[in-house]
Order: structure tokens, then C-alpha cells, then sequence
């Protein structure tokens, strides 16, 4: 389980990485979710991560760390429920709009995440 937490930690840099580089991959994720019900597959997506981080938790190198992380996963997973797609939507469009800057901004707390993530397996 461990091995899988580490594997979540090297998506999340990697993607962090992917985001830096080029921005406009933000945009065309964002478009992707924005149609439908497709955010649901996000609200999934986390849902798995929360699971897995939360049973893999009591053998990682820093336990609490991981249950920390691994709540969030799951709460994101319920807030993108409870709020739905219409309310979604808006938010999504909103950061869309954000600068190239804004964005890489992003990326770079999204590759710490991930570094964290890995740390705390």
C-alpha cells in the first residue's frame, strides 16, 4: 500500500511538473471537467486517493502525515458532491481565466504537494 501512496505522490508531481511547463494544459483539463457531469470522475479520482492513503496511513513513515492528506483527498471527493456541477462550473471558468503566471504559481504548490505526498510514504 505503501508503494501505492508513493505511486499518488509521483502522479501528482509529475502532473505539478506537466502544469509548470505548460499552462495551457490546465485549460484544456478545465474543459474537459467543465462539460457534463465529468466533474464526478474528479470527485472519483480523489475519493480513490483518500482511500488508499487513509488504509495505507498505519505502515507509512509518518502516519499522521498520511491520514492528514488522505482526509483531504476525501473531503475534496465530497465538496465537488455536495456542490455539483452547476456550481462547479463557475469556479472552473473562473480559474481558467487566471494568468500564465497565476497558474505556474499553481503548478509549483501542486509539485510540492506531490513531494510531500511522496515524503510522507
Amino acid at each position: 500500500m505503501v508503494a501505492l501512496v508513493k505511486a499518488i505522490g509521483v502522479v501528482i508531481t509529475a502532473m505539478g511538473v506537466v502544469y509548470l511547463i505548460y499552462p495551457q494544459v490546465i485549460r484544456a483539463i478545465i474543459n474537459f471537467f467543465s462539460v457534463g457531469y465529468r466533474i464526478y470522475l474528479a470527485a472519483v479520482v480523489r475519493l480513490v486517493f483518500g482511500v488508499i492513503l487513509l488504509l495505507a496511513a498505519s505502515k507509512a513513515a509518518h502516519p499522521k502525515l498520511v491520514t492528514v492528506l488522505g482526509i483531504l483527498f476525501l473531503l475534496g471527493a465530497i465538496l465537488i458532491v455536495a456542490l455539483g456541477p452547476k456550481r462547479i462550473s463557475p469556479m472552473l471558468t473562473w480559474y481558467k481565466g487566471w494568468s500564465l503566471f497565476a497558474m505556474r504559481v499553481v503548478a509549483i504548490l501542486i509539485t510540492l504537494f506531490g513531494l510531500l505526498v511522496i515524503y510522507a510514504a
